[in-house]
């Protein structure tokens, strides 16, 4: 620099950078969507599977129009309302991927949230299937439109998805729409939005996919608002064909470690694939999915458990990039003697799936009411290493020990697994064809019948599908795992029957397809 009459002039260019500090993130508590998030994190977290009830407070159960969707999840009390049973949204069993979920006419279907608590950030996130390739018209998936709102946006006559956030003055954030290539696929759609005094972080999210967008310079949101969000209705005569099988807003940004959690919640629950975030491919137990993970040494989740029993916290050495998953396969809560086990155990069975080493954890889980187990002071967690638990490879016992609400252990688990309760396990050496159990899974929106055994070991079962005239339209020989998908697109609907013979012994499960 020069100095002429007392002032120094700079005789090369100059910047002036600006540096943006945000402290590192407060954690998320154990309890919301994949175990990321609890009531403070959480504005709403509705599902199609419970808490849908009638004009009179009945649960629907697929038969009568809902009149209120409740948020039974969250901790918070919020629902939203359809006081006319004309406009009443219905509830199939049968919905995304074989899940309940609410399905919305296109007429004048829809449901009203008349006051959702929202912050200055957003993490706001759908399950959804439109009816056709192109949606039927705008912004129903999730409409907040006014101050301190967001739009989940859908566009009319298109197969594009928006996210929008509003401020508090109705200015409008809008990104650029993204082009979902079939509407009528079951797809996880979302916004993040972070607001502080000096910058926004504003992303798109569709299945796997965070799609930054950097020209978001709206106004100040409020800290705390109330707004009304509507579901299956954006404005006027915008309303939705399609289902929303679940839906849940964080008054948070969701960081990397906490949205690959959620996302592979969701993949699991609802048989998505999840491209480059999927971590967790166990698809005979996708009930209940939890994790814990770490992105940096500020962005990380190490205390999860979900909607289920099971708590998983405080991994010994969990490093960057490091996750750990699980999830169970629907069995009862009740004992069992059960092959490969002669020994008394819980039905249910728990897949882990770890990535990296993240050392021991703690291990709880509440005792779900199963009495006559968890009376007694000596059982204790059962892993097996694999896709399932193998009478020729005895698995790890944990003694738990009573905390009070929940029975604990330190356990450092294989990296693919699976887990249950029980006694020290003591391994049966006959089993029984008669005691098996087939369950199918059928899976419409891909032409597949995901066929699951438990109770033997399958290899070398002979399998036939057989038409109601008895004929053979397919036979196969079944091999190690305990879950199959078999094509069944070019089968006609009718009925048929699936018949399983292993050792001179035979069974029969009756499948109709439709």
């Amino acid at each position: 620099a020069n100095e002429v009459g007392g002032f120094v002039l700079p005789n090369i260019g100059s910047d002036t950078l600006q540096l943006v500090y945000h402290p590192a993130p407060d954690a998320f508590g154990p309890f919301g969507p994949g175990g990321v998030g609890n009531e403070s994190d959480l504005a709403i977290w509705i599902r199609g599977d419970e808490g849908v009830f009638d004009a009179q407070g009945n649960p629907v159960n697929g038969a009568s129009p809902i009149s209120e969707w409740r948020d039974v999840n969250s901790g918070n009390i919020v629902s939203a309302f359809q006081n006319d049973a004309e406009a009443g949204p219905l509830q199939v069993m049968d919905g995304i991927n074989g899940r309940p979920s609410v399905v919305f006419d296109g007429e004048n279907d829809c449901v009203v949230a008349p006051a959702v608590e929202l912050s200055r950030s957003i993490s706001a996130f759908s399950v959804v299937q439109g009816a056709e390739n192109a949606w039927n018209d705008h912004g129903w998936i999730a409409s907040a439109r006014e101050s301190n709102g967001f739009i989940l946006h859908p566009w009319k006559d298109q197969s594009s998805y928006q996210s929008v956030v509003i401020d508090e003055a109705g200015n409008y954030a809008q990104a650029t729409p993204v082009w979902i290539v079939d509407a009528s696929l079951p797809q996880f759609y979302g916004v993040i939005y972070d607001q502080s005094d000096w910058d926004q972080q504003f992303y798109t999210i569709i299945n796997d996919t965070r799609l930054p967008f950097p020209g978001s310079n709206i106004g100040a949101r409020s800290n705390s608002d109330l707004v009304e969000v509507r579901y299956g209705w954006d404005f006027d005569n915008r309303y939705g064909e399609g289902m929303i099988a679940e839906h849940f807003i964080y008054n948070r940004k969701l960081f990397e470690s906490h949205r690959k959690i959620v996302t592979n919640y969701v993949g699991a629950r609802y048989a998505m694939t999840m491209g480059n975030a999927q971590m967790y491919f166990r698809s005979m137990y996708p009930l209940d999915v939890a994790g814990i993970g770490r992105e940096s040494e500020w962005d990380f989740h190490e205390d999860a458990q979900g909607t289920g029993a099971v708590r998983v916290s405080n991994p010994t050495q969990m490093e960057d990039g490091e996750y750990l998953f699980w999830g169970h396969d629907g069995g009862n809560l009740e004992v069992v003697e059960a092959y490969p086990f002669q020994s008394e155990r819980l039905d249910r069975v728990w897949a882990i799936e770890e990535l990296g080493d993240l050392g021991t954890v703690d291990f709880k889980i509440e005792d779900a009411g199963v009495a006559e187990l968890f009376a007694s002071g000596s059982i204790g967690l059962i892993v097996g290493e694999g896709e399932a638990f193998d009478v020729t490879s005895p698995p790890a016992f944990y003694p738990l020990q009573n905390q009070g609400e929940y029975w604990s252990t330190l356990v450092d688990f294989p990296q693919s697994g699976v887990f249950t309760l029980g006694f020290e396990p003591v391994m049966a050496l006959d089993e029984s064809l008669a005691e098996a159990r087939w369950v199918l899974y059928p899976n419409p929106a891909e032409d597949l019948l995901s066929i699951e055994v438990r109770y033997i070991n399958p290899l070398g079962t002979a399998c036939r599908a057989l038409d109601c005239a008895g004929r053979v339209v397919h036979q196969w020989k079944w091999g190690a795992a305990q879950k199959q998908n078999l094509d069944v697109s070019a089968w006609s609907n009718g009925l048929y029957v699936l018949e399983f013979s292993k050792e001179g012994q035979r069974h029969a499960v009756p499948f109709m397809k439709q």
